[in-house]
């Protein structure tokens, strides 16, 4: 866990997360609401199980008209190189 530095969450409805940067990569884990995340000039859809891993110094903002939850840790490294981002989605559920 020494990777970790820091572990939250946004657990109340989230309308907005304005634009912003980390000096640590940023997991991100989208645990309610649907709505968009926009990653550098990308604007890319997230629901329930998406997971989003930026790179540091990358801008990004979260927006969803209906409010949306997440928990998201920062990186030191992530043992894979990233330049910008990489995208999962959990569509199992």
């Amino acid at each position: 866990m020494e990777n970790v530095t820091y572990v939250g969450g946004l657990f109340n409805d989230t309308y907005r997360v304005h634009e912003h940067i980390h000096k640590t990569y940023e997991l991100v884990y989208y645990t309610m609401g649907t709505g968009h995340v926009r990653i550098g000039e990308e604007n890319i859809d997230f629901s329930p199980g998406t997971i989003t891993l930026i790179a540091p110094e990358i801008p990004h903002t979260d927006f969803a008209s209906g409010g949306f939850q997440n928990l998201y840790f920062h990186l030191l490294h992530p043992g894979m190189p990233i330049h910008s981002y990489v995208l999962v989605k959990d569509n199992e559920n």
